[in-house]
């Protein structure tokens, strides 16, 4: 099952809070701050490898064939992905280039 994830850097939440904070737009709504488009969550873990300097081999194995221990708590049985319509609209928030 490829599962995937939106996914947004501690230092874009940050600027959204800000931003947030500044102007009172958003205030009292709900605003999803993350990527605009879900990336598997192999890749996502592919790039945090990478920028670790880590090199590393991914093999994917079927949940089932993990053993309890080594089973992900709560496994993300779904994609998962955000609307992020009014961080853009209301906050002018986009996520920086990396």
């Amino acid at each position: 099952m490829s599962r995937h994830l939106a996914v947004v850097h501690v230092d874009d939440v940050a600027t959204a809070v800000l931003v947030a904070l500044d102007t009172g737009s958003a205030a009292g709504q709900p605003v999803n701050i993350a990527e605009s488009e879900a990336v598997p969550l192999r890749d996502w873990m592919r790039q945090i490898a990478t920028g670790a300097g880590a090199e590393a081999e991914f093999v994917q194995v079927p949940d089932a064939a993990l053993p309890a221990d080594l089973a992900l708590t709560g496994a993300i049985a779904q994609d998962m992905s955000a609307a992020v319509d009014r961080a853009r609209d209301l906050l002018g928030w986009s996520v920086s280039d990396p």
